[in-house]
């Protein structure tokens, strides 16, 4: 935080608070943090299903509802995971969204395609909000 500096920081404050006072910029900013092992979001529900699996079985192997995998590298940087081919499975995740709002008004029924522009025209807004105020160059 020392880069932005005092004035920077309480600025993002700021605009952090009015982000999360809005159901919709806080929905689409809890999403993008939240996965399907930590969700944070009431609204957000999961559902991972394996029907099958027809392949090799080497040692560490896992058998779940995101497929089958191995993590290699464990415990490091570097760790992640090798999907293996022959698994039938399903992974869903939908909304569950009763009404949402943004700025005040209602936006549950223009669509996510149009709930997504609002929120990006919302953060090039603040981008040009903070060049403008710290950058000194617009």
């Amino acid at each position: 935080m020392k880069k932005i500096g005092k004035d920077g920081l309480e600025w993002w404050e700021k605009k952090f608070e009015e982000i999360k006072a809005d159901p919709l910029l806080w929905l689409f900013y809890d999403l993008n943090n939240s996965d399907k092992h930590s969700i944070s979001s009431p609204l957000l529900r999961p559902r991972m299903n394996l029907y099958g699996y027809k392949g090799a079985a080497p040692p560490g192997l896992i058998i779940s509802g995101e497929g089958v995998f191995q993590a290699v590298d464990r415990g490091t940087a570097r760790e992640r995971r090798i999907f293996f081919e022959g698994a039938d499975a399903a992974f869903e995740v939908y909304l569950d969204i009763p009404e949402l709002t943004d700025k005040g008004q209602n936006v549950s029924s223009i669509g996510l395609k149009s709930q997504l522009d609002l929120a990006i025209a919302h953060y090039e807004q603040l981008v040009f909000e903070a060049r403008r105020n710290f950058d000194g160059g617009i």
